[in-house]
Formats: structure tokens, sequence, C-alpha cells
């Protein structure tokens, strides 16, 4: 009798995984509740909170799931079956859209590259001119009814991050200040590593205590410390990402040269006209010095004391004999 029963709960077990399908990976769970594409989770009661926004944990989770290799294409293949069919629900696109803000902002650089391809550019910019502009513009008292509004602003915001990588930049490198800001305070978990480095993970449930298995980066335990949400299989590193104009370009600061190096580097080279006036100032000092140089030589000749070579050495030699003029006798005076 009971392996009669046996046998019918593994029939039972069977034809439900048969009708049900493979059981889903944790990210697809979280997709699944987060941006379900089932029309009866759309409402406002407590059990669907979620349906208006994702909460910033889940955001965060998604962001630090773009690094890895199984959850990255989920991810964003959610997020784009979303934008192109299922137009009809303006709460669904903007929940799609703010999470895609999210992943270019503070997830990984793939997201970026993805979204800059031409197609995907033109789709996004469609949405900033035409979504449900003409639904909207059918009621003549509807200023306050555009529920397409919100959409067409996160477009408007994701198009000018593709199209501007200088802002992207910034706005990634702000957020990354802050993240680290609220790890240094314990109220945000610590930024993913970087690969190479192993790391473990978390995610916004945290009712199981089994470890992530090697070979797949996911996992359902809770640590100690607030560990990463990244994987242990990086795909897409935390690359690099500078300054656009500066990309390439901007030394080490190592190899930086120091002061006294930069002290020491030469000048810049004269041009011929440069070169001329400096000639011309250099002789004009030396005629100087050699005309002073004679006029105290004639001076110390006659036993006077040169007083002043200010003025021209014409004027400085007659200045000088007048006031010794005064010093000698009479008769050797007149002999001068």
């Amino acid at each position: 009798m009971d392996r009669l029963r046996a046998a019918i709960d593994e029939f039972v077990d069977k034809v439900k995984e048969a009708i049900q399908g493979e059981p889903k990976s944790p990210v697809e769970i979280l997709l699944d509740q987060h941006l379900s594409l089932e029309e009866e989770l759309i409402s406002f009661s407590p059990k669907n909170c979620t349906a208006v926004a994702i909460p910033t944990m889940s955001m965060h989770d998604f962001a630090a799931r773009t690094r890895n290799i199984v959850d990255y294409p989920f991810i964003m293949e959610r997020i784009w079956e979303i934008l192109i069919d299922y137009q009809h629900d303006p709460t669904l696109m903007r929940k799609a859209l703010n999470l895609l803000h999210h992943l270019l902002v503070n997830g990984s650089i793939q997201v970026m590259k993805d979204c800059q391809d031409s197609p995907r550019i033109s789709f996004l910019q469609n949405l900033v001119d035409d979504y449900n502009r003409f639904e909207f513009e059918q009621y003549q008292f509807s200023q306050h009814l555009d529920v397409g509004a919100g959409v067409r602003k996160t477009a408007a915001e994701i198009v000018n991050y593709l199209v501007n990588e200088r802002e992207l930049f910034y706005a990634r490198r702000e957020a990354e200040k802050l993240q680290q800001s609220l790890s240094e305070r314990g109220l945000r978990p610590p930024l993913s590593p970087k690969h190479g480095q192993s790391g473990h993970s978390t995610t916004s449930s945290f009712r199981s205590e089994e470890r992530r298995p090697p070979q797949y980066a996911d996992s359902f335990y809770r640590s100690s410390a607030w560990d990463d949400i990244g994987s242990h299989i990086i795909t897409h590193p935390d690359e690099m990402f500078e300054e656009p104009e500066t990309r390439g370009t901007r030394p080490h600061p190592r190899s930086q040269p120091s002061r006294e190096d930069m002290r020491t580097q030469s000048l810049p080279k004269k041009t011929p006209e440069q070169r001329r006036r400096s000639e011309r100032r250099e002789g004009q000092r030396e005629g100087s010095e050699a005309a002073k140089r004679a006029m105290t030589d004639s001076v110390d000749l006659l036993g006077l004391d040169l007083i002043t070579l200010d003025d021209t050495p014409q004027q400085s030699y007659q200045s000088a004999c007048r006031t010794q003029s005064d010093r000698l006798p009479q008769k050797f005076t007149a002999t001068i």
C-alpha cells in the first residue's frame, strides 16, 4: 500500500512538472514578482503593493545581477519584452523604464553598450515623441490625465544618457559616491567586487540559508555582514568608465612627472622673430655694460670716485667729474 501511494505521489509530481515546466531560477522569480507580465497582478491591494514601483533594494539587486552571465539576459529580455509588447499598460512601461534607467546608472557598462544600438535608441526616441500623445490629445479637459507623461519623461532621460556619455559618466560617479557613503554608514550593501575577486551574494529574500552553487551565481543565504549581491561568475565587470573626451589619454597617476622634473623640462622653441628680439636686447645690454665699464676705467685713471651710473655713460662721466672738481685744488681743476 505504501509503495502504491509513493508511486502515485511520484506520478503526480511528474505531471505537475510537465504542466508547469522547468523550475524557475531566482532571477526569474524576482522578475515575476516585480515585473510580472500577468494582467491580474496590476492592482493597488497591499498584497501587490510593488505593482506601482519597484522597491529600492530590489533595484540594486537587479543592478548587481547585470554583472552575472546567467542573470543578465533574463533581465534585459524582460525589460525589452515589456517595452515592445506591453505598451498598452503605462504603469508596467514606467516600471520597466525606471529599472532600465537605474541599470544605466548603477549597473554594468554592458547595459549602456547594448542600449546604444541604433534600433534601440530609435525605439526609445519614438516613445519620447509619440507614446500616448495621440490618446492624450483626444480629450479636451485632460491636462491632468496624461498617463503617458511619466513614460515619455523617463525615456527622454535614458536617451539623453545614451547620446551624451559625459552626463552618464557624471551620474555613475555620483551614484558610486552615494553608494560608498551609505555603505560606510551601514545603510546599504557594499559595492560589488571587481572581476577576479571572490564574493558572495544576498538578495532581498533571506528565508533560506543555502549557499550559492559555484556554477550558478545566485543564492538565498543570510550573512553576518552585508555581503555583495554580485556573483562568482562575472561576464560584465566594472570597466573603467572614464570621462568620454579624456578616455584613453589620461596618464596614470604614478607616471605623472614630479615638480622637479617639470622644472627641468625644456622650454618651447622660440620663433625667429622672438630670437631676433632676444638677440637685439642682449646686444643692447652688453653694449651698455661695456660703456659703463669704460667710463669706470676712465674715472679710475684720473683718480676720481664714480658716484652714479644710473644715467647714460656720458652724463654719468660729467656728473662724476663735476663732483670731484669741487674737492680738488683750483690749479688742478683748471688743468682738468
